[in-house]
Protein backbone atom coordinates (compact mmCIF):
# COMPACT_ATOMS: atom_id res chain seq x y z
CA UNK A 1 0.00 0.00 0.00
CA UNK A 2 2.59 2.39 0.66
CA UNK A 3 4.68 1.68 -2.71
CA UNK A 4 2.00 0.71 -4.90
CA UNK A 5 1.02 4.70 -5.97
CA UNK A 6 4.50 5.72 -6.52
CA UNK A 7 5.05 2.71 -8.14
CA UNK A 8 2.29 3.21 -10.59
CA UNK A 9 3.37 6.64 -10.83
CA UNK A 10 7.47 6.04 -11.83
CA UNK A 11 5.96 2.79 -13.93
CA UNK A 12 3.22 4.98 -16.31
CA UNK A 13 6.08 8.23 -16.62
CA UNK A 14 8.64 5.25 -17.64
CA UNK A 15 5.91 4.25 -20.27
CA UNK A 16 5.48 7.78 -21.71
CA UNK A 17 9.10 8.46 -21.90
CA UNK A 18 10.11 4.52 -23.17
CA UNK A 19 7.08 5.11 -26.32
CA UNK A 20 9.11 8.61 -27.27
CA UNK A 21 12.72 7.06 -26.45
CA UNK A 22 13.02 4.47 -28.87
CA UNK A 23 11.92 6.22 -31.96
CA UNK A 24 13.96 9.13 -31.09
CA UNK A 25 16.49 6.67 -30.61
CA UNK A 26 16.76 5.67 -33.68
CA UNK A 27 15.95 8.52 -35.45
CA UNK A 28 19.27 10.21 -33.91
CA UNK A 29 21.45 6.93 -34.02
CA UNK A 30 20.57 7.13 -38.05
CA UNK A 31 21.89 10.63 -38.72
CA UNK A 32 25.12 10.88 -36.05
CA UNK A 33 25.63 6.76 -35.31
CA UNK A 34 25.28 7.09 -31.75
CA UNK A 35 22.76 7.37 -28.80
CA UNK A 36 22.21 9.35 -26.33
CA UNK A 37 20.10 8.32 -23.43
CA UNK A 38 17.51 10.32 -22.33
CA UNK A 39 16.76 11.96 -25.60
CA UNK A 40 12.73 10.65 -25.07
CA UNK A 41 13.22 13.14 -22.25
CA UNK A 42 14.34 15.92 -23.78
CA UNK A 43 12.21 15.54 -26.69
CA UNK A 44 9.07 15.62 -24.81
CA UNK A 45 9.96 18.84 -22.87
CA UNK A 46 11.03 20.43 -26.25
CA UNK A 47 7.51 19.29 -27.62
CA UNK A 48 5.77 20.86 -25.47
CA UNK A 49 7.22 23.75 -25.48
CA UNK A 50 7.00 24.03 -28.82
CA UNK A 51 3.84 23.37 -28.96
CA UNK A 52 3.07 25.85 -26.10
CA UNK A 53 4.56 28.46 -27.74
CA UNK A 54 2.76 28.18 -31.05
CA UNK A 55 -0.12 27.97 -29.53
CA UNK A 56 0.32 31.29 -27.92
CA UNK A 57 1.36 33.00 -31.01
CA UNK A 58 -0.95 35.11 -32.96
CA UNK A 59 -0.26 32.95 -36.13
CA UNK A 60 -1.95 29.35 -34.69
CA UNK A 61 -4.69 31.22 -33.18
CA UNK A 62 -7.32 32.06 -36.24
CA UNK A 63 -6.36 28.78 -36.98
CA UNK A 64 -8.05 27.47 -33.94
CA UNK A 65 -10.74 29.76 -34.78
CA UNK A 66 -10.98 27.80 -38.13
CA UNK A 67 -11.27 24.62 -37.34
CA UNK A 68 -13.13 25.34 -34.09
CA UNK A 69 -15.67 26.90 -36.05
CA UNK A 70 -15.96 23.83 -38.41
CA UNK A 71 -16.21 21.81 -35.14
CA UNK A 72 -19.55 23.78 -33.87
CA UNK A 73 -20.89 23.17 -37.25
CA UNK A 74 -21.48 19.54 -37.23
CA UNK A 75 -24.25 18.39 -35.03
CA UNK A 76 -22.94 14.93 -32.97
CA UNK A 77 -19.48 16.72 -32.46
CA UNK A 78 -20.61 20.19 -31.64
CA UNK A 79 -22.32 18.25 -28.67
CA UNK A 80 -19.30 16.72 -27.94
CA UNK A 81 -16.63 19.36 -28.42
CA UNK A 82 -18.89 21.76 -26.19
CA UNK A 83 -19.41 19.47 -23.46
CA UNK A 84 -15.81 18.67 -23.51
CA UNK A 85 -14.81 22.38 -23.65
CA UNK A 86 -16.63 23.61 -20.42
CA UNK A 87 -15.41 20.71 -18.59
CA UNK A 88 -11.24 21.24 -19.21
CA UNK A 89 -12.71 25.43 -18.62
CA UNK A 90 -14.51 24.25 -15.60
CA UNK A 91 -11.03 22.97 -14.02
CA UNK A 92 -8.45 24.63 -15.71
CA UNK A 93 -9.65 28.13 -17.28
CA UNK A 94 -9.94 31.62 -15.13
CA UNK A 95 -13.80 30.48 -15.56
CA UNK A 96 -13.56 27.93 -12.96
CA UNK A 97 -16.59 26.44 -11.94
CA UNK A 98 -15.69 24.18 -9.33
CA UNK A 99 -15.20 27.15 -6.51
CA UNK A 100 -17.77 26.83 -4.45
CA UNK A 101 -17.86 23.64 -2.46
CA UNK A 102 -20.15 22.58 -0.38
CA UNK A 103 -22.10 19.91 1.99
CA UNK A 104 -25.33 18.86 0.92
CA UNK A 105 -27.59 16.73 3.62
CA UNK A 106 -28.89 13.67 1.36
CA UNK A 107 -32.51 13.74 2.72
CA UNK A 108 -33.89 16.65 5.23
CA UNK A 109 -32.93 15.28 8.64
CA UNK A 110 -31.11 12.13 7.25
CA UNK A 111 -27.76 12.95 8.64
CA UNK A 112 -26.13 11.86 5.55
CA UNK A 113 -24.00 14.46 3.35
CA UNK A 114 -22.12 14.60 0.44
CA UNK A 115 -19.62 17.11 -0.84
CA UNK A 116 -19.94 18.70 -3.76
CA UNK A 117 -19.70 22.14 -5.66
CA UNK A 118 -22.12 24.77 -6.79
CA UNK A 119 -22.11 24.91 -10.77
CA UNK A 120 -24.91 27.41 -11.29
CA UNK A 121 -27.28 29.37 -8.59
CA UNK A 122 -29.76 30.75 -11.24
CA UNK A 123 -31.81 27.50 -12.84
CA UNK A 124 -34.87 29.51 -13.66
CA UNK A 125 -33.96 29.12 -17.93
CA UNK A 126 -35.09 25.95 -16.66
CA UNK A 127 -38.40 27.12 -14.53
CA UNK A 128 -36.80 26.17 -11.49
CA UNK A 129 -36.22 28.15 -8.78
CA UNK A 130 -34.99 27.67 -5.24
CA UNK A 131 -32.84 25.13 -6.45
CA UNK A 132 -29.57 25.07 -7.54
CA UNK A 133 -26.80 22.56 -9.48
CA UNK A 134 -24.81 20.85 -7.31
CA UNK A 135 -21.89 18.40 -9.27
CA UNK A 136 -20.62 15.52 -7.10
CA UNK A 137 -17.34 14.30 -8.23
CA UNK A 138 -17.57 10.48 -8.01
CA UNK A 139 -14.43 8.76 -6.00
CA UNK A 140 -11.31 7.40 -7.96
CA UNK A 141 -12.85 8.62 -11.07
CA UNK A 142 -12.75 11.78 -13.24
CA UNK A 143 -16.37 11.70 -13.78
CA UNK A 144 -19.32 13.08 -11.21
CA UNK A 145 -23.18 13.51 -11.18
CA UNK A 146 -25.19 16.40 -11.30
CA UNK A 147 -28.17 16.81 -9.30
CA UNK A 148 -30.58 19.82 -8.59
CA UNK A 149 -31.40 20.20 -4.82
CA UNK A 150 -33.29 22.43 -2.80
CA UNK A 151 -31.02 25.35 -1.02
CA UNK A 152 -32.56 24.55 2.30
CA UNK A 153 -30.55 21.10 2.15
CA UNK A 154 -27.13 23.48 1.05
CA UNK A 155 -24.58 23.78 3.74
CA UNK A 156 -21.67 26.36 2.71
CA UNK A 157 -18.26 24.73 3.42
CA UNK A 158 -15.94 27.26 5.32
CA UNK A 159 -14.62 29.95 3.12
CA UNK A 160 -10.99 29.05 3.69
CA UNK A 161 -11.25 25.84 1.87
CA UNK A 162 -8.85 24.85 -0.41
CA UNK A 163 -10.90 23.90 -3.01
CA UNK A 164 -7.96 21.44 -5.17
CA UNK A 165 -8.09 20.18 -1.55
CA UNK A 166 -11.61 19.24 -1.18
CA UNK A 167 -11.43 18.09 -4.78
CA UNK A 168 -8.59 15.78 -3.86
CA UNK A 169 -10.21 14.47 -0.58
CA UNK A 170 -13.34 13.31 -2.78
CA UNK A 171 -11.71 12.03 -5.90
CA UNK A 172 -9.64 10.08 -3.19
CA UNK A 173 -12.93 8.26 -1.79
CA UNK A 174 -11.91 10.10 1.80
CA UNK A 175 -8.58 8.83 1.94
CA UNK A 176 -6.41 11.74 1.25
CA UNK A 177 -5.18 14.19 3.97
CA UNK A 178 -5.92 17.34 4.16
CA UNK A 179 -3.35 19.37 4.01
CA UNK A 180 -3.22 22.68 7.04
CA UNK A 181 -2.70 25.92 5.89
Amino acid sequence: MIIAPITLTGYTIFKIVSIIEEPAQQLFESFFGYRIYGLGIICMFGFLIVVGYIGSTIFIRPLLKIMEGILLKVPFIKLIYTSLKDLFSAFVSDKKKFNQPVLVEIGKGSGVHRIGFITSKNLTHFGIEEKVAVYFPLSYAFTGQLFIIDKSLIHPMPEDSDVSEIMKFIVSGGVTNIEEH
